[in-house]
């Protein structure tokens, strides 16, 4: 039901009837952030344990990025992901709404299929790389405040992408870092904004001083552990049940 506003928010809170969280993610589908930029996808067959998958996109090489145009919340994929926001604030009143987004480094690498790692590793048209991440960035940015106004208390902002392996650490600084900083500036509204972290190695250190309330990872499968984290941070740690 995730590609529809109304059959989503009613899932939403039935979910939140039927087990009472502390606090309800919005379950979007894991593509939103790219519909409108002119990928097309599959939809899922979720009955039968599918996933969505990227069809086709039109950013294949470095240059392509030039063609990037910034989106819309008042229309396409953003403004039926915040239309769902809205039907599920009216029925959950008291109950805490994160609002799911991705950071511009994994909308980049949706769009791109991967590429675009190989793409600033091999220090390929940096200028336009950077104008399309700021352009992202500024989309994520307009798109987290307009959530907080539909009446999120924060944002579960999905990073996928800070991988050791994928990007050195300079470069994470230059393409990863910077935007992400940018994106969140939307949420500085919000009361409850949560860093979620995802890959095999992830980026801890650096990423423990970004400007979120608590910090979400699956602590049961990777490193650092909590007791770690706990020495090292300040913020909230948010973390859930083994998945394998």
């Amino acid at each position: 039901v995730n590609h529809d506003a109304e059959l989503l928010a009613a899932a939403t809170v039935e979910f939140q009837r039927s087990f009472d969280l502390d606090f309800v993610k919005t379950m979007s589908n894991c593509l939103y952030a790219i519909e409108d930029y002119g990928a097309e996808i599959e939809l899922p067959k979720v009955t039968v344990g599918g996933d969505m998958q990227v069809l086709s996109t039109p950013f294949q090489v470095a240059n392509d990025w030039a063609k990037l145009v910034p989106g819309n919340v008042s229309r396409g994929a953003f403004a039926r992901e915040l239309r769902s926001l809205s039907l599920i604030r009216k029925d959950l009143r008291d109950v805490p709404i994160l609002f799911t987004v991705y950071s511009p480094i994994t909308i980049a690498s949706k769009l791109s299929q991967g590429r675009i790692f190989e793409q600033i590793s091999n220090r390929e048209s940096h200028e336009v790389l950077h104008h399309a991440l700021g352009i992202i960035a500024g989309d994520v940015s307009r798109l987290i405040e307009a959530a907080v106004e539909c009446g999120a208390a924060g944002v579960f902002f999905e990073n996928h992408d800070t991988s050791r392996r994928k990007l050195s650490y300079d470069d994470f600084c230059e393409f990863v870092n910077v935007y992400d900083i940018e994106a969140l500036a939307g949420a500085r509204k919000g009361k409850f904004n949560v860093l979620n972290l995802q890959g095999d190695s992830p980026r801890f250190y650096e990423l423990r001083h970004y400007p979120v309330d608590a910090i979400s990872w699956h602590f049961s499968e990777l490193y650092p552990s909590v007791n770690a984290m706990l020495s090292s941070t300040n913020k909230c740690l948010v973390g859930g049940i083994n998945h394998l």
